[in-house]
């Protein structure tokens, strides 16, 4: 019974045509304007990134979804930036914490926006917000690029460790050593570790520099 129901959800998930993609130039262009899309409405961006490893394989996933990530964020920022930057003026006025976020962006610049970018706030919700703010645009970009690779190398490790699982039960491609896939288990909790540690330095950093900023001189 239970060989049975594992054949059939597996079975299942390789039928599966949800987002029916290619691993060829003109799929990745797709995915990267799926995931654009996605990212204007707010929907999460990790299982995308899941999914890119799965679909595209380690480096070539990691590039595609690098580069959906990257247009995302340029699309979400100039949207924010020039159809409701007025908006976030008046935002800015009405509540302190907004107020003393941009004055550090402004003045702490890409140093500020690289912490903030390692906080674990939703990806368009912080590029939406970086639009609201006075940070450059090339500073938002270096910031966006330097804070996803980590994120972006685990998840996209995490696909590819999805499919080898899925072809070790339907016996599938080479067969996979047992110790190859607790390598790759260590491997992607090492990473969630130092990303986990890397978003509570930044957060730390964060209320430092912003309680520096709020100090009268």
């Amino acid at each position: 019974m239970g060989a049975s129901l594992i054949e059939e959800i597996v079975s299942r998930l390789q039928s599966a045509n949800w987002l029916p993609l290619g691993t060829g130039m003109v799929s990745a262009v797709l995915f990267c304007g799926v995931v654009m899309g996605a990212q204007i409405l707010l929907i999460p961006v990790t299982p995308f990134s899941i999914y890119a490893g799965f679909t595209f394989g380690f480096w070539r996933g990691f590039a595609v979804i690098i580069s959906a990530k990257m247009l995302s964020a340029f699309l979400n920022f100039s949207l924010s930036r020039w159809v409701a930057r007025d908006w976030g003026k008046k935002l800015s006025g009405r509540y302190p914490l907004v107020q003393s976020m941009n004055d550090a962006l402004v003045q702490e610049g890409l140093r500020f926006a690289i912490l903030l970018r390692m906080c674990p706030v939703p990806f368009g919700v912080a590029n939406y917000g970086f639009g609201l703010s006075g940070l450059p645009m090339s500073s938002f970009t270096i910031a966006t690029f330097v804070s996803i690779i980590i994120p972006s190398l685990t998840l996209t490790a995490l696909g590819v460790s999805m499919h080898q699982g899925l072809e070790t039960l339907t016996d599938a491609g080479r067969p996979h050593s047992p110790w190859q896939m607790v390598a790759t288990m260590l491997s992607l909790a090492a990473m969630f570790l130092v990303a986990r540690r890397i978003a509570l330095i930044a957060m730390k950093r964060v209320k430092e520099t912003k309680q520096k900023l709020d100090t009268p001189s």
